[in-house]
């Protein structure tokens, strides 16, 4: 079961940044992704609650991915101050390939 919930979070990670990193490329593209990033938020939560009572030192391991996880979701639903640290690094990265 911890392996299935695993997998999920892993999977609700990477869409999350996909979408963030979309977004930082084409603003216009938030109003596409809001809907689904607020229904991966919320499973998101529900998933980490599981793992939590499960495995709870394997939720705090995962702490840093579960942060930029939150914080990408956020950036899409709303654009925010506070952003990911690996979608900062993304947006350097494309600031840089531009000059």
């Amino acid at each position: 079961m911890t392996q299935m919930l695993l997998e999920e979070i892993d999977s609700i990670d990477a869409e999350a940044y996909k979408m963030a990193s979309s977004i930082v490329l084409e603003p216009q593209r938030r109003q596409d992704f809001a809907e689904r990033a607020t229904y991966l938020s919320e499973r998101f939560k529900h998933m980490l609650a599981q793992l939590k009572g499960q495995a709870p030192d394997l939720y705090q391991s995962r702490s840093d991915q579960i942060s930029e996880t939150s914080l990408d979701l956020k950036f899409v639903i709303a654009e925010q101050k506070a952003i990911s640290l690996r979608l900062h690094h993304f947006i350097q990265r494309e600031k840089k390939d531009e000059k």
